[in-house]
């Protein structure tokens, strides 16, 4: 072999000795990238990992919260009824007694429930007896009178139609009771005429 021969060898044998060599490197630099491809793989599957579960936790407060308010909404009504029942309670116990008549050995006591008309509220302040706020809670009257029938001509006097107020049934009372609901009274209040109103105490009972 002649000496440019083995040249030519020796120059084909560096060249593939060189590309081996960048070969292995290209590989080793491939082999680190994709190792550290699969380390960011691996961050991001732990990210998305970690997003679930905070996207579910959002998901469980958000439902706690909608719980929460729907309980904070109930208990809010439940206080408003419980109010409104215990006003009603309230004015319940709080009975108006309108005293008509005087006892005076011959009359009897008789009680009456009052009641105002539907329209009460738009009748006009001039045929209101009283306050119209009082017609709000339980009135009843004491009526002092011969006979039922008398009570209720009492009654119709004390309140006629056009004062929006309407008498309930007229029943007899135990005199003990209606002395205690209405003290005797000196002398018999004399009947009004029939454009006015007689005077009525108001108790509260």
């Amino acid at each position: 072999m002649s000496t440019e021969a083995g040249f030519a060898v020796l120059l084909v044998l560096l060249g593939i000795g060189a590309l081996g060599g960048m070969v292995v490197m290209e590989v080793s630099r491939l082999g680190l990238l994709s190792a550290r491809r699969a380390l960011v793989q691996k961050r991001i599957e732990a990210l998305r990992s970690e997003t679930e579960r905070a996207r579910e936790r959002a998901a469980q407060l958000d439902a706690a919260i909608e719980r929460g308010q729907a309980q904070l909404a109930h208990l809010a009504a439940e206080v408003q009824r419980l109010a409104s029942l215990l006003r009603t309670v309230e004015a319940d116990r709080v009975e108006l007694v309108h005293d008509l008549g005087a006892p005076d050995g011959r009359t009897a006591p008789f009680r009456c429930v009052l009641r105002t008309v539907p329209d009460f509220a738009r009748l006009d302040q001039r045929h209101v007896v009283f306050s119209r706020d009082i017609w709000q809670r339980k009135n009843v009257a004491h009526v002092w009178a011969d006979a039922p029938e008398l009570a209720h001509a009492l009654l119709l006097r004390a309140f006629p139609a056009r004062s929006g107020v309407l008498a309930g049934a007229i029943e007899r009372v135990a005199e003990r009771v209606a002395e205690r609901a209405a003290p005797p009274r000196p002398a018999p209040v004399p009947e009004a005429p029939d454009d006015t109103i007689p005077d009525a105490a108001l108790v509260a009972a």
